[in-house]
């Protein structure tokens, strides 16, 4: 939607074409890579009590689709031999989640610093990168968005790697936290890491007022506003600040990254849609994904405990965003709401 409304993306057929055909091929790069290291996972998994899907499926079809969906990526790429440099990307994206995740044993995942290093990178900066090398934007803003997206990355996956410390340390996995210790990796991510994800948040967003116009400025004053009401009401008690790392940090910092996630692509969206209505059903399959994703967070996340009282259970409550189990608790007057881990058992109201 950014490079829609910057002008990079042509507003008619000859560019969305390409585009959505840009996107199903990512897409399917994605679903390939969640496959193939859940696939490589799948035992550990079962030992920890994790359900991924890939249990369900048999081998020889994981075989048939670890087949196909690259041979589908390729052909969904458009006008493959006339743009070397998608196919580079594409190529190096394969081949950094194939090192990443198989063998078992010798991949780079359990390689300390260099698998979180390709995670990071792999994750989100080098599809980004696909989409501005394809409308041939490669330029500043493509570097300041992609730093941002390892950012962003480094942020999440640290915070992964924390919270699953003790079952990689109880398997054998070699990941960043175990190598080096879950106390040094929370003080290279307070110290560090939060520092890179908020600056580069800051960048990104002139970057994006810069480019866009009209919309970049209302999605900046959004986030300024709703910033400020989501302070306000932890200052005032309404909600009460809880962060895994350290208190203090969680409210504002989850508040940055959830509007990255949601509000921002969609106020760019909406806007992209409404200036150009041929990239409505662009719009349309971003928020059904998006929906999908947070209902799979709550589901995931969250389970209901029984009221002090005795009462009919209460379902757990967040402010913010979810993803890796970083709560925010509501005040309520009749009761307690209780937040909890993917892996936290609930002993007591």
């Amino acid at each position: 939607f950014y490079l829609i409304l910057s002008g990079v993306v042509p507003s008619d057929s000859s560019g969305f074409l390409p585009l959505v055909r840009l996107l199903v091929s990512i897409g399917l790069f994605g679903a390939w890579g969640v496959l193939i290291n859940d696939y490589v996972d799948r035992e550990l998994d079962a030992s920890a009590n994790k359900k991924t899907g890939v249990e369900c499926i048999p081998s020889w079809q994981v075989g048939l689709l670890l087949v196909l969906l690259p041979v589908l990526g390729l052909l969904a790429i458009p006008n493959p031999l006339s743009n070397p440099i998608v196919l580079l990307i594409f190529a190096a994206c394969y081949l950094m989640a194939l090192i990443y995740s198989a063998p078992a044993g010798r991949r780079l995942k359990e390689k300390g610093i260099w698998g979180f290093i390709i995670d990071v990178i792999l994750e989100k900066p080098l599809p980004s990168l696909i989409l501005f090398a394809y409308f041939d934007n490669l330029g500043i803003e493509a570097l300041v968005l992609a730093i941002t997206y390892s950012s962003i990355g480094t942020f999440t996956l640290a915070l992964h790697q924390i919270w699953d410390f003790e079952s990689d340390l109880a398997h054998g996995i070699r990941t960043y936290a175990v190598v080096i210790g879950k106390d040094r990796l929370l003080q290279i991510f307070n110290r560090a890491f939060v520092p890179f994800f908020l600056l580069m948040a800051m960048l990104s967003l002139v970057v994006v007022g810069l480019r866009t116009g009209e919309i970049g400025l209302v999605s900046i004053i959004v986030f300024a506003v709703a910033g400020a009401v989501v302070v306000t009401m932890s200052l005032r008690g309404i909600v009460q600040r809880y962060d895994p790392i350290r208190p203090g940090y969680s409210t504002e910092l989850w508040f940055v990254y959830t509007y990255f996630h949601g509000p921002l692509p969609t106020l760019l969206g909406i806007a992209a849609t409404l200036q150009f209505p041929i990239y409505l059903p662009v719009l349309l399959a971003t928020l059904i994904s998006q929906a999908y994703m947070v209902t799979r967070q709550y589901n995931g996340r969250f389970k209901r405990s029984p009221s002090p009282s005795g009462d009919s259970p209460r379902t757990c409550l967040s402010c913010c965003d979810v993803y890796v189990g970083a709560h925010s608790l509501l005040k309520n007057g009749n009761g307690v709401y209780q937040t909890v881990s993917a892996n936290e058992t609930i002993d007591k109201p």
